[in-house]
């Protein structure tokens, strides 16, 4: 019994960090995933960098979309998260040019801006953009 409760308990866990319910949880276990800008630029994949808030409603109802989009293309494309209230980006917000949340920059293997996109971003539009991004067609 005791082994037995034990391995449900590691189950529990383990399936709570991989499915976290709280979309603030999501975004901050994202954030702290995410591999660093320089080093997501430098790796020849495309990259998507996400500017979110805690506060923000949009980002919130999106979060668990991007965690599954950042599952399915975990190979193929960079997730980048960053709180765009953290006064620690501050440069990145300004030189992404950020002025609203969420906001969310597609880059090019070859490091270049292709698209944005900024507010409520409905999950199908989300899908293609990462898909085309992914087979380096956007």
């Amino acid at each position: 019994l005791a082994l037995g409760s034990a391995a449900a308990a590691a189950g529990l866990y383990a399936f709570k960090r991989a499915n976290p319910a709280d979309p603030v949880r999501i975004l901050q276990l994202m954030e702290s995933e995410s591999p660093l800008l320089p080093d997501a630029l430098a790796s020849g994949l495309p990259t998507i960098v996400e500017f979110y808030a805690p506060w923000c409603e949009s980002c919130k109802a999106m979060a668990p979309t991007m965690l599954k989009l950042e599952r399915k293309y975990d190979k193929a494309v960079n997730f980048v998260l960053l709180n765009g209230d953290d006064p620690r980006n501050s440069k990145l917000v300004q030189l992404f040019g950020v002025d609203g949340i969420p906001h969310i920059s597609f880059v090019s293997d070859e490091r270049k801006l292709i698209a944005t996109l900024v507010g409520d971003i409905p999950e199908s539009v989300l899908q293609q953009k990462v898909a085309a991004l992914s087979s380096r067609s956007l």
